[in-house]
């Protein structure tokens, strides 16, 4: 019956001693470089996520750079465009006045 109660008061001390230093074993393990398991399958889904939501985001960037590059080329024609008749615009007046027919006076009866 003593071996009994020793054993039982040697385990109870071990429980006891194995909770009071659970932090500096995992501390321990930490530096060592173990990981639980449930983390490295949470980390490795969450990297999946942020893998395909930067695909995503990588996509929509293209799109964007081309739109942004035709937009650009487009201002650019049109800018020239107007600037042209800006400048000419003198010429361009007095060539639609001259093309312009006369009005018709009313003749006297």
């Amino acid at each position: 019956m003593k071996k009994f109660f020793v054993t039982l008061a040697v385990f109870v001390m071990l429980v006891i001693a194995g909770s009071a230093f659970a932090g500096p074993i995992d501390w321990m393990a930490d530096k060592l470089g173990y990981v639980p398991e449930t983390q490295l399958v949470a980390a490795q889904a969450e990297t999946a996520k942020a893998v395909a939501a930067a695909k995503e985001a990588a996509v929509a960037a293209d799109h964007a750079a081309t739109s942004a590059k035709s937009a650009t080329t487009y201002g650019i024609i049109l800018t020239a465009f107007l600037g042209g008749l800006a400048i000419f615009r003198k010429k361009i007046a007095k060539k639609i006045l001259a093309e312009k027919p006369a009005k018709a006076e009313p003749k006297e009866v």
